[in-house]
């Protein structure tokens, strides 16, 4: 699998991991932030961004991605900081993998499955002809009829892509579709548990991180701790950058002074 991404930065290496739908340009504001202090390779997903696609979306499939990148940049052990669906990426890859990872963020979602799906949204953008797209006003439009915010509209279409005098999607929109039951669900991975620190961080308007589903993260990661950020929902990072900057800055700094 051939992951995009970019590298730079010196220090602790530290891999992040965007949400579906997402890529890696999503954290392009925090990482030139955060480079000043961590090695930070920015990655796409698969069946995001700039990778490879297939039709394998499950976490276990994308956590070993991360680990072979990790191989290729001769990277040992890294902190992995993922949200959302980067967020279970990460989680099932320090499960799976502990000895590859330092320490762990997870911004905002909770090693869970979840009830909700994104079907909806996916739908939505298939339907769209994309012959009668002219560029990304267009395309606004057309979403508007189905989607009433303007953020999330704007966020969407990132996805879209000059192609061949035209336009097409740069995320594997059938392949997640087909896959959404993984990716809204979480493996069980029974008796494995992640001992080193990990942070949980989560938006206080969200409902994404509830006080329900703190037996699962203490199950999986007994060394976790939650920290909530005021007048923030599911997309902190947005919302709060430099909250989610100074956390995973102290985060960063209490790793290497245990080191």
């Amino acid at each position: 699998m051939n992951l995009n991404y970019k590298d730079e930065g010196h220090g602790p290496p530290l891999i992040i991991l965007h949400g579906l739908f997402g890529s890696m340009t999503n954290w392009r504001g925090i990482a030139s932030r955060l480079k000043v202090s961590f090695r930070v390779i920015t990655v796409d997903l698969r069946n995001h961004g700039r990778s490879d696609w297939s039709d394998d979306v499950s976490y276990e499939s994308m956590a070993a991605d991360i680990i072979a990148l990790g191989n290729d940049l001769e990277l040992d052990e890294v902190i992995l900081l993922g949200h959302s669906m980067g967020g279970k990426t990460a989680m099932a890859a320090a499960l799976l993998y502990p000895e590859r990872v330092a320490g762990l963020v997870v911004v905002d979602i909770a090693p869970i499955s979840y009830n909700h799906s994104h079907e909806t949204l996916i739908n939505t953008l298939l339907k769209v002809d994309l012959d009668t797209i002219n560029n990304r006003q267009d395309l606004d439009r057309v979403l508007s009829r189905d989607i009433a915010e303007k953020g999330l509209r704007m966020f969407l279409s990132q996805n879209l892509v000059a192609a061949e005098g035209g336009f097409k999607w740069r995320v594997n929109l059938r392949g997640l579709s087909e896959g959404m039951g993984s990716l809204v669900g979480f493996p069980d991975f029974d008796v494995r548990r992640f001992e080193k620190p990990s942070l949980f961080l989560y938006g206080r308007q969200s409902n994404y991180v509830t006080e329900a589903y703190q037996g699962e993260i203490d199950r999986y990661f007994p060394n976790a701790h939650m920290e909530a950020i005021d007048e923030a929902g599911h997309w902190l990072h947005a919302e709060k950058p430099q909250r989610v900057i100074d956390a995973v800055h102290e985060f960063g700094h209490g790793i290497n002074s245990q080191g």
